[in-house]
């Protein structure tokens, strides 16, 4: 699988994009790969997870 995270730089009149501002092609992944780790989460529930702060 690949992945892209874009910016578009902007939409003409009918609403198409115009071009990129800023593209991140990601590497690709091979999905027969296990790449996620479950665990339980500091309230002991199940599942992943994931620690967000601003920067």
């Amino acid at each position: 699988m690949r992945l892209e995270v874009s910016l578009p730089a902007g939409v003409d009149s009918n609403g198409k994009n115009i071009g990129w501002d800023n593209r991140l092609v990601l590497d690709e992944v091979n999905l027969t790969d296990q790449f996620v780790e479950a665990r339980n989460d500091e309230r002991g529930e199940d599942g992943v997870a994931v620690a967000i702060s601003a920067r």
